[in-house]
C-alpha cells in the first residue's frame, strides 16, 4: 500500500452574511483573522493542483477535507494523538450514531441548521445528500472501505437501482445497514467520500466535480459563489497555481465543535523544493508553514539554526517499516528463532538507511501497528528484552531454545539457517548489510534478491525487508490485512492464518501457524476507546508472543513555522498541519 499523497488546501472567502465573528477578535487565545500562507510542494509538477485533486471520492483522504472545505457525520479534532486527535467525535451529526447490538445497523441524526457554502447557501444539508456521496463513490471512486455497506456490489454491477443499506427515513436521519459487523464504521462516515453533496451540483458538472465542489466546512475555495451549477460551460473554481480557501458564510461556529477556524483567509503557495528552499521561505516570511513535512537534510538545516529551532515542530506519521517473517517457512517456523531476530536486530543502525522521502526523520519501534493505531496507548511499550540497538547475548540465549540450536550454542545449525530473502524498496542496500550482521550472530545466512517475492507463498521466501505499511484513518484494522486471508491473491506475508490443507498445497513441510483470526475478529466489531483497547493488546500479542513480523521504525513529519503564526497544530489522525488550527498575529508582529 503506498504511502498517503500529500495534497493540499485552504480557506475562503465570500460576500454574504455571516455568522461568524468579526476580525480581529479571540477564539479562547488565539486569535481570528488574518490571512495563512501555506506552501505546498508541487513535486516539479505544474498540475498538481488541478481541480479533480479536490475530488473526495477520487482522492478520499486528502488533508484538506476535514480541516476545510468538507465536514463529515464524525470526525477528528486537529489536534495531537495525546490530546484526542485520533478519536471520534460528532460533526455533522448531533452525537455519536446509534449502533444496533449485532453491530450492523448504525443510525445518525443530524444537527439542525446546517447549509452549504454559496452558492447553495439556502440550500440544507439533509440526510439524502450523504447517500447522493455515497453513489457517487461507488459509481467513480476506488475506496474500498463502503463494501460493507449491504447493497453496494449489486449497485455497482447495475443490478439495483439505489443502495439498499442507505437509507433516509427523514431529512435529519440516515441509517446504514452492513453486511457483517465493523467497529471502524465509524472511521469510514469520517473520511471524505462521504461528506454530503448536493444532488443538484452534479446535474452538469458530476464527472469532474473537484473543480465545481460545494463546501459544507468553515472554508469554500474563492469565488467558488459565482459559479453556475446549470452551465456546462461554467469554469472550475480555480487554475492550477491560485489555490485560496476564503470563509464560507454560511458556517457557524456554534454548529461545529471541532473546527475553530481562525484563519479567514489561506493562501496556497506553490514551492519547487520542500528542503532548504521551502526552509529558507518559511524563514524569509514568504510562508508561514508548509503544508509538506521537511526532508531529513531542511530539518538538518532547522535544528542548526538557533533562530529556527524553537520553532520545529514535529508528529508521529501513522505508518510502519518492518521485516515481514514467513512462519511456516524454516527457522522462522520456530517462535525461538523469530523472537531471537526481534532481539538481535540493531533498529537503531537501520535508521539512515530509509528513503528520506518517507520521513522527516525516523525513530526506532518494536511493536507491531504505529501509534495513531492503538490511540496512543502504546507510547512507552517496548516488549521485554529489545534494546533499540540490537542485543545479540540476549538473542544467543534465545536462540538456544530453538530446535535449529542442537548444540545450545546460540546459534542456528542445519539445513533450515539459510534463508532466501526479498528485498523492498523502502531503504538504501546498507539496511541488508546490517541486518546480515545481526542474523549471523545467531547462525542465520541470508541469500538477497528481488525475485521471487515474498506475498506469493509458494515461493518459500522466509523473509522480507523492509516493509512499509500505512494506517489510511486511526484504526489498526488498515494493518490486520497482514494477518488475515493468507493466499496469493492477498498480502500476508507471514501467512498467519493459514490452514493445514493451505500449507499443504503451497508445498511446506509445516502443518500449522499461529492464528490470530478470533482475536482479530473481536476487534474488528469494537469502536472508539474499547477498539483502541482492543488493537493495543493484539499489538502485544503480535509483537511479544507470536512475532510475527519484526518492527524496526517509523517515521516523523516535521515542519517550521514561520514568526507570524500565534498557535499551530499537528494533526493527529493526518500528521498534518490542522490548518483550521492556525492563527497569525495581527499585521503579522509577534
Amino acid at each position: 500500500m503506498p504511502v498517503r499523497a500529500l495534497l493540499l488546501v485552504l480557506l475562503l472567502a465570500a460576500g454574504c452574511t455571516s455568522t461568524i465573528s468579526p476580525s480581529p477578535s479571540l477564539v479562547g487565545d488565539a486569535r481570528v483573522g488574518g490571512t495563512v500562507r501555506a506552501g505546498l510542494w508541487m513535486w516539479d509538477d505544474p498540475d498538481r493542483l488541478e481541480p479533480a485533486l479536490l475530488d473526495p471520492q477520487l482522492f478520499f483522504w486528502h488533508p484538506f477535507a476535514r480541516c476545510c472545505l468538507l465536514r463529515t457525520l464524525l470526525a477528528y479534532e486537529g489536534r495531537a494523538i495525546d490530546e484526542g486527535g485520533a478519536q471520534l467525535r460528532p460533526d455533522l451529526a448531533e452525537s455519536m450514531p446509534e449502533v444496533s447490538a449485532d453491530g450492523l445497523t448504525w443510525t445518525f441524526h443530524l444537527r439542525a441548521g446546517l447549509r452549504y457554502a454559496p452558492p447553495f447557501e439556502e440550500r440544507e444539508i439533509v440526510a439524502g445528500d450523504f447517500i447522493t456521496a455515497l453513489e457517487r463513490t461507488v459509481r467513480v471512486g476506488e475506496s474500498p472501505y463502503h463494501d460493507v455497506i449491504e447493497g453496494v456490489s449489486e449497485f455497482r454491477d447495475g443490478a439495483a437501482g439505489t443502495i439498499a443499506g442507505a437509507q433516509a427515513p427523514d431529512e435529519r436521519t440516515i441509517v446504514f445497514r452492513l453486511t457483517e459487523p465493523a467497529g471502524d464504521f465509524g472511521n469510514r462516515v469520517a473520511m471524505a467520500y462521504l461528506a454530503p453533496i448536493p444532488e443538484e451540483a452534479l446535474a452538469v458538472h458530476g464527472d469532474n466535480y473537484g473543480g465545481y465542489l460545494v463546501a459544507s466546512g468553515p472554508y469554500m475555495i474563492e469565488n467558488a459563489e459565482s459559479i453556475d451549477h446549470a452551465d456546462p460551460e461554467a469554469a472550475p473554481t480555480y487554475a492550477s497555481d491560485d489555490l485560496v480557501l476564503v470563509r464560507n458564510p454560511s458556517w457557524s461556529r456554534d454548529l461545529d465543535p471541532i473546527r475553530p477556524a481562525y484563519a479567514d483567509r489561506i493562501e496556497i503557495v506553490p514551492i519547487d523544493d520542500r528542503g532548504g528552499p521551502a526552509v529558507d521561505a518559511v524563514a524569509a516570511g514568504d510562508i508561514d508553514v508548509m503544508l509538506d513535512p521537511m526532508t531529513p537534510s531542511a530539518r538538518d538545516q532547522v535544528l542548526g539554526d538557533p533562530e529556527l529551532r524553537p520553532r520545529l515542530r514535529e508528529a508521529p506519521n501513522p505508518n510502519l517499516f518492518f521485516i515481514a517473517l514467513n512462519l511456516a517457512q524454516p527457522p522462522f517456523d520456530d517462535v525461538a528463532v523469530r523472537r531471537a531476530m526481534n532481539v538481535v536486530i540493531d533498529r537503531e543502525a537501520l535508521l539512515p538507511t530509509f528513503d528520506p522521502e518517507r520521513g522527516s526523520s525516523f525513530v526506532p519501534t518494536a511493536h507491531a501497528f504505529p501509534e495513531v493505531a492503538v490511540g496512543g496507548l502504546l507510547r512507552d511499550y517496548v516488549p521485554d528484552g529489545i534494546a533499540m540497538g540490537g542485543d545479540a547475548d540476549r538473542a544467543r540465549e534465545l536462540m538456544a531454545q530453538s530446535t535449529y540450536d542442537s548444540d545450545g550454542d546460540g546459534r542456528c545449525d542445519g539445513t533450515g539457517c539459510t534463508v532466501t530473502a526479498s528485498r523492498i524498496g523502502n531503504t538504501t542496500d546498507a539496511a541488508f548489510d546490517i541486518i546480515d550482521v545481526g542474523l549471523a550472530e545467531i547462525g542465520i545466512s541470508v541469500e538477497w534478491g528481488v525475485e521471487p517475492e515474498m506475498v506469493d507463498p509458494t515461493a518459500h521466501v522466509g523473509l522480507g525487508a523492509i516493509f512499509g505499511w500505512v494506517a489510511d484513518y486511526p484504526s489498526a484494522n488498515d494493518f490486520v490485512i497482514l494477518m488475515t486471508d493468507p493466499g496469493a491473491e492477498t498480502f500476508n506475508p507471514s501467512l498467519l492464518g493459514a490452514t493445514p490443507e493451505q500449507l499443504e498445497d503451497w508445498g511446506y513441510e509445516a502443518d500449522s501457524v499461529p492464528s490470530l483470526d478470533d482475536k482479530i475478529a473481536l476487534c474488528r466489531t469494537r469502536g472508539g476507546s474499547a477498539a483502541f483497547g482492543c488493537w493495543a493488546e493484539l499489538d502485544q500479542l503480535v509483537s511479544q508472543q507470536v512475532v510475527a513480523w519484526v518492527p524496526v521504525a517509523s517515521s516523523v513529519w516535521a515542519y517550521v513555522i514561520g514568526s507570524r503564526i500565534d498557535q499551530f497544530q499537528i494533526s493527529g489522525s493526518e500528521a498534518m498541519p490542522a490548518l483550521e488550527r492556525i492563527s497569525v498575529f495581527p499585521d503579522g508582529a509577534p
